[in-house]
């Protein structure tokens, strides 16, 4: 009998393996994939999370994206956008005439970058986008 049961999560471990693990260069069915930055879409949500971003931070300054280093996107109830950024201080300061944060200049070497890991939540029929991860951490000197 314990055997027999053993035989079967052999089989379904195998089984599990075998329906979750692609060929090299195929995709998952649902897995999150790499994102283009240039489409209209991805830079969007990337905007949403950079906004609430700086909505949140407290310091006087805007923050703007200084590198991408991860892009993805997951079919999901909708598309979930999978973002790894470095953030970086401008020299726009909060509640002026706004002007597109990615016009501003960089800000002083004072303001130190933060690398922050956001995910985007976009179902269009129910509303704007919803940010369902937002964690930076402040890099070190």
């Amino acid at each position: 009998m314990i055997w027999r049961a053993s035989a079967l999560v052999v089989t379904l471990v195998a089984l599990v393996r075998v329906c979750t693990s692609a060929p090299p260069g195929e995709v998952i069915l649902g897995a999150p994939t790499d994102a283009s930055i240039n489409t209209p879409e991805v830079r969007e949500a990337l905007k949403f999370a950079v906004d609430a971003f700086n909505m949140r931070i407290n310091d006087p300054y805007m923050f703007k994206v200084g590198k991408v280093i991860k892009a993805q996107s997951q079919v999901v109830e909708g598309i979930l956008y999978i973002f790894e950024v470095e953030m970086v201080g401008t020299g726009c300061k909060k509640g002026t005439e706004m002007k597109p944060c990615n016009k501003c200049y960089k800000a002083e070497p004072t303001s130190k970058p933060y690398t922050c890991s956001f995910e985007v939540w976009s179902r269009p029929w129910l509303g704007p986008p919803v940010i369902y991860k937002d964690v930076c951490q402040q890099q070190s000197s």
